[in-house]
């Protein structure tokens, strides 16, 4: 495989998620260092390989993958560490492979958190509750609170790492 420009963004796409997946499991977070220098050096990269259009496509691409990511997050729904390094893909790969990586991301991230329910106990509970507050028109005669561990976070970072594997082999593939 030769090292075009388009692998070494891949490349660089890969090493940034796979820190993002360590430090966001390990930790908690996805550090402004690892995501902020990608969210401003891809787009100059893509202005010197490809020009002022390249640089439009990846800014373009930057705002747009962050869109969706920044609704969620403004709901509490999302880290803001998730929302930069969604913008940051985007800024480093083409607009269509970055949308369907973070597509990839959500579907990865809904697995593990079901892997992760289960290995706990907790799915049926879980879907209980989700049961609950999703039919709020149907008398029940007792809401039980939810438990302590149902409230617990899910990491981003595992689930965006392992989409990047899956969206950049299926492109190298096509």
């Amino acid at each position: 495989m030769a090292l075009t420009p388009d692998t070494l963004f891949a490349l660089t796409t890969l090493l940034i998620t796979a820190v993002a997946a360590f430090t966001d499991t390990r930790h908690g977070l996805i550090p402004n260092w690892l995501t902020l220098p990608a969210l401003f050096v891809a787009p100059l990269a893509h202005l010197v390989v490809g020009g002022p259009g390249a640089l439009g496509l990846s800014l373009l691409s930057a705002i747009v993958c962050g869109l969706v990511p920044l609704f969620l997050f403004v709901k509490g729904a999302m880290g803001g560490g998730d929302v930069k390094l969604f913008a940051a893909i985007g800024a480093l790969l083409p607009i269509d492979l970055a949308l369907g990586l973070q597509l990839q991301a959500y579907l990865c991230v809904a697995f593990l958190a079901l892997a992760l329910l289960t290995i706990r106990g907790q799915l049926f509970r879980v879907l209980a509750s989700t049961y609950r507050l999703a039919t709020p028109w149907i008398k029940r005669t007792v809401q039980p609170a939810p438990t302590e561990a149902a409230l617990h976070t899910v990491r981003m970072g595992l689930g965006i790492f392992l989409a990047t594997i899956l969206a950049i082999s299926q492109d190298w593939l096509l």
